[in-house]
């Protein structure tokens, strides 16, 4: 049981870079992913329900995978007259797609965005969405950090989970000394780090963190 839990850790003992994605974690990874993408569905409902108000609509159209509205009902983005989009405007042809970063790759990250949850056992992990600014057709990632928990986890998961935290911390330069929300405190916080590259079956491959460096 203990070779099991310490599957579902990102191993990053002494720095050697041997990091260890367990399928758990991978697959927390692709559901944050999914949730992002909702996130931005449900910012494009919350447009629409704000612009149908000023229409004093009964209702109004939604993306296709939400309600339906009445057969005639014609929403307010349709009433809104709306010049025609010139896709040449955006190079459409020769966009490339986003693509992880060489393994071995030394780069400045920026964390975007950090996600809370419980996992199957009911321990709490943070999930950083990383970026690589200098970078911009790279793509953004996620890293894995469970939240040390003396009471619930072994000896050694315990010592693992704080370690984990602990370098973390000092690559993007936060004071372990005072107290700190992981949501508000880390986005937009900046450190290096060793990437590595992982193949995923929805994603493709994907960068994550080999080894962090400590700020000098």
């Amino acid at each position: 049981m203990a070779s099991n839990r310490r599957s579902r850790l990102i191993s990053e003992e002494n720095f050697r870079g041997d990091t260890l994605q367990s399928a758990e974690e991978s697959r927390l990874m692709e559901n944050y992913q999914k949730e992002l993408e909702r996130e931005e569905e449900n910012k494009l409902i919350s447009q629409y329900d704000a612009q149908s108000a000023t229409e004093d609509l009964d209702d109004f159209k939604r993306p296709t995978h939400y309600k339906t509205p009445p057969k005639g009902t014609v929403s307010a983005t349709e009433r809104m007259p709306m010049s025609m989009i010139d896709p040449s405007e955006f190079d459409l042809e020769n966009v490339e797609e986003p693509k992880a970063l060489p393994d071995g790759t030394e780069a400045k990250l920026r964390i975007v965005s950090v996600r809370k949850a419980q996992d199957k056992n009911d321990l709490t992990y943070f999930q950083p969405m990383l970026e690589v600014p200098d970078e911009p057709l790279s793509k953004d990632f996620t890293h894995f950090l469970h939240l040390p928990n003396k009471s619930e986890m072994s000896t050694k998961r315990y010592n693992q989970a704080r370690f984990n935290l602990k370098v973390f911390m000092e690559c993007f330069e936060q004071d372990p000394s005072r107290g700190f929300d992981p949501l508000e405190d880390w986005p937009g916080a900046e450190g290096w780090a060793i990437l590595g590259v992982k193949e995923s079956d929805e994603y493709g491959q994907q960068n994550y963190v080999k080894k962090f460096i400590k700020t000098r």
